[in-house]
């Protein structure tokens, strides 16, 4: 079965950005995300959109 939500270290791999660059998309509304408890995931769903809009 494949995850819906990723870490931010495993979103961060999947895009090859840096913490910094993935916060900031994440700030900027480009990549959604939920918390779970105190950790911060990232749908899977948002990375894909936005690396098909990027390239």
């Amino acid at each position: 079965m494949e995850k819906l939500l990723v870490s931010v270290g495993e979103a961060m791999q999947m895009l090859g950005v840096g913490r910094n660059t993935l916060y900031d998309l994440l700030n900027a509304g480009e990549i959604r995300s939920r918390m779970v408890g105190r950790r911060r995931l990232i749908e899977v769903t948002s990375l894909r959109e936005y690396a098909a809009e990027a390239a």
